[in-house]
């Protein structure tokens, strides 16, 4: 009788986290890190226990993610986000991936060989600690890099790695309130931006980022979706109210895109010419750096005063710079800034444009109407952005003292 033959024994693999993994009887064990000594031996321990009973899924399972320094686990949760898709869009890693990354990796240069088993909540009390020493960083900020490291540390208490001690240790950890902080927060406060100072500093703006700031000013949009325009997304179909048509902007992957929203602005006639000066291909951006460096160096030629030389027709004719085929955020505001400085006015940011607008339209249109203007799923989110203005205390004052007169 021929003898029934013998399966080989599960190899040790290396997981996208860099970890050391074995799989028996259909569950992972995480190891340790892939190729050190200390995987090995934790391979070989549980691979002769798993022989031992017969190769039957052990009977005292061994929490062996409890071993791993807190690097490993948070490499584990780190993988989880790129293998699930979180903090993409459009297949591409949003910006708050970058921010988690470094706030996991702050925590780790101090406490990142620190076992599992030995993590309590005075190491976080003592990392917030350092991140209140550095003065750059904002309460908020901190808040924020805390908070991250909590959300790793709830994924892997959900999976059996943290004893239920001690993630309720770390849960009583409460964010920094603005009385513990003292004055750190003393940043200058958000307005509501006027369209007479929209005005003045698009004056003193090229020809792309004056539009883009005028368009801000008429349809409320925040600075990236002006950034990212096309022509395709733009609804040319006539929408009539009283008379007027409009034509409505739908943005592509806009912010609240992954909660099943859509987000789309309402496009006036002013709004429309201001858009007809840039014609571009459907597929292209309507706002275009390079535009605005073509204008910039022709009124730079213009003004010059000497003759032109050989070896600046040279350098007009051979290839220049090399310039992004649209707006990022960070050189919008980079712009409007170098407008705001030309003007001489109160410093503002982009995005404060749209609270002007959300002002202005909720005092004449109400909250409700405001609320849908702005792609608000709520209107306490609305609330948010709108600033009172202190000259309507007098007038509440001088009305009332009208009708007492009166009576």
């Amino acid at each position: 009788m021929a003898r029934k033959k013998r399966r080989p024994l599960p190899k040790l693999c290396r997981h996208s986290s860099g970890q050391a993994r074995v799989k028996l009887c259909g569950k992972t064990f995480y190891l340790g890190e892939f190729g050190s000594v200390e995987a090995q031996r934790r391979y070989a321990d549980i691979i002769q226990r798993w022989t031992d009973g017969g190769r039957k899924p052990l009977v005292e399972t061994p929490n062996v993610e409890q071993v791993v320094p807190l690097r490993d686990l948070f490499g584990q949760f780190e993988a989880y986000l790129d293998s699930t898709g979180r903090y993409t869009k459009a297949g591409k890693p949003t910006s708050q991936r970058g921010i988690v990354r470094i706030a996991l990796r702050e925590f780790c240069d101090r406490y990142g060989d620190v076992r599992v088993p030995k993590l309590g909540e005075q190491m976080l009390l003592t990392h917030r600690d350092e991140l209140e020493g550095r003065r750059s960083l904002s309460r908020v900020g901190i808040n924020r890099k805390v908070a991250h490291i909590r959300a790793a540390l709830r994924w892997a208490f959900g999976r059996g790695m943290l004893t239920r001690d001690q993630w309720l240790g770390v849960k009583a950890i409460e964010p920094l309130n603005r009385a513990e902080c003292g004055a750190r927060d003393r940043k200058r406060t958000k307005r509501a931006v006027t369209i007479d100072e929209v005005e003045k500093v698009a004056a003193c703006l090229p020809g792309v980022p004056a539009a883009m700031l005028r368009l801000q000013a008429l349809t409320g949009m925040r600075p990236g979706e002006v950034c990212a325009m096309k022509w395709r997304n733009i609804d040319r179909t006539p929408v009539e109210v009283e008379g007027i048509v409009c034509w409505t902007y739908v943005v592509e992957d806009g912010k609240t895109a992954h909660h099943g929203h859509a987000t789309s602005y309402a496009l006036g006639p002013m709004a429309q010419a201001i858009l007809e000066r840039f014609p571009a291909a459907p597929g292209a951006h309507i706002f275009s750096p390079k535009a605005t460096m073509a204008e910039l160096h022709e009124l730079r030629r213009s003004r010059r005063q000497t003759p032109p030389t050989a070896q600046m027709e040279q350098r007009d004719e051979a290839d220049g710079r090399t310039y992004a085929d649209r707006y990022s955020v960070s050189t919008y505001r980079q712009a409007v800034d170098r407008g705001i400085a030309r003007a001489g006015i109160t410093p503002f940011t982009p995005h404060e444009v749209r609270h002007g607008f959300l002002s202005r339209a909720c005092a004449q249109f109400g909250a409700f109407a405001t609320s849908s203007a702005a792609n608000h799923t709520r209107v306490s989110t609305t609330e948010g952005y709108l600033h009172k203005n202190r000259s309507d205390a007098f007038r509440v004052v001088v009305g009332l003292e009208r009708s007492m007169a009166a009576v």
